[in-house]
């Protein structure tokens, strides 16, 4: 099961609900920019690409994180994330 967030700006905020998150979900984030995501609970992975100034708070990940092509990303993760791929990107 996957979540796609694409192409959001200027200062919107996305809130997931625990009961739409599972240790089974990837979320995805392409083209977004000056926006804020919030990941309550496990997540499988995740992965930013193409990401400008954004922000995404997360409690922990199963598996790994992805931030691919992105500038100025804000990551928090509250429990545990296993590993984090950062690649072409800027101001992580």
């Amino acid at each position: 099961m996957t979540w796609e967030v694409s192409n959001y700006v200027n200062g919107e905020e996305i809130t997931f609900d625990e009961d739409d998150i599972g240790p089974a979900m990837t979320i995805n984030c392409f083209n977004c920019e000056k926006i804020k995501v919030t990941v309550p609970g496990k997540i499988k992975n995740f992965m930013l690409m193409k990401c400008k100034k954004m922000e995404i708070n997360l409690d922990s990940c199963v598996s790994m994180g992805e931030v691919i092509k992105c500038e100025s990303v804000k990551l928090y993760v509250e429990k545990t994330v296993p590993s984090i791929s950062v690649e072409l990107s800027n101001g992580i």
